[in-house]
């Protein structure tokens, strides 16, 4: 008797006895492979309705390894958030900053000074809104160095549609062409639906 490739379900010639056995093992096969197959379409379609219904999704993560100027987020189609929650965590450099695509100054200081960072961390939060621009508030704090930087700010003429790059900039003093940023700093970009 031969058996298909698959599932080896019997297929029987002319001269093969035919066994009520067989067919029971036939039988038991396809249950279980139309159950298996059941529970995997009930859960990618669960799956599918629970990614549909959140409301916070991550967007993007960007981790440095080596040193550089900075660490930056894609974001596609910024226009379907009502608001983008930045973590950030940079070692290097002696200011930080913030940039965003289209932004009519070219970046939001979020603290610094002439001493060295040894770290900077903390959330922003940023609101594309509706006549253009970013407005962007939150706050950083360091360990080791000067501290400064405004709680807020805004990015006028900055995109509010379309893809964005979200870039957080390390310098060291006025060179910002040093690769300030040390390895291990990173990235991580959250966006609320509307």
């Amino acid at each position: 008797m031969n058996t298909t490739e698959h599932y080896q379900l019997n297929q029987w010639e002319g001269s093969d006895r035919i066994m009520r056995e067989d067919f029971n093992a036939d039988n038991r096969k396809t249950e279980e492979a139309l159950t298996e197959l059941a529970d995997t379409v009930a859960q990618k379609i669960g799956q599918a309705e629970v990614d549909a219904t959140l409301k916070w999704v991550k967007i993007g993560e960007s981790v440095l390894s080596g040193n550089a100027k900075g660490v930056s987020v894609t974001v596609e189609n910024v226009e379907q958030y009502c608001c983008l929650l930045m973590l950030l965590d940079v070692k290097g450099g002696t200011k930080v900053s913030i940039k965003w695509t289209g932004g009519s100054t070219e970046y939001i200081l979020l603290n610094g000074g002439w001493d060295p960072l040894e770290r900077s961390f903390g959330g922003i939060f940023a609101q594309p809104l509706a006549g253009g621009g970013v407005f962007f508030w939150g706050g950083t704090d360091y360990l080791a160095g000067s501290g400064y930087g405004p709680s807020q700010g805004l990015l006028t003429g900055a995109a509010t549609s379309g893809t964005v790059t979200v870039e957080v900039l390390a310098v060291t003093g006025n060179d910002a062409s040093a690769n300030a940023m040390e390895s291990g700093s990173s990235l991580y970009v959250y966006g609320l639906r509307k």
